[in-house]
């Protein structure tokens, strides 16, 4: 089982980080975690994520797991 920071892409959780993905990657390398879940939403603001930082994606609303699950090649890929 990983150990994952969940945290979405929007301005407020990333100021948290001084809107820099290289200090949650730092932050997860301090408290000895695998990665993050990110977490995707309406407010997303559309940034890149550092290669190899995300280890799982959360669709927090039922049609964006579900057209995903349903429709290979629709955001996620299916394994």
């Amino acid at each position: 089982m990983q150990e994952l920071l969940s945290i979405s892409e929007n301005n407020y959780d990333l100021a948290r980080f001084n809107s820099d993905w290289e200090e949650v990657r730092s932050c997860i390398k301090t408290e000895g975690l695998d990665g993050i879940e990110l977490v995707f939403g309406n407010d997303s603001c559309g940034t890149v994520q550092p290669k190899n930082l995300v280890k799982s994606v959360h669709l927090p609303i039922w049609p964006g797991w579900t057209k995903t699950w349903r429709e290979p090649g629709v955001g996620s890929p299916r394994r």
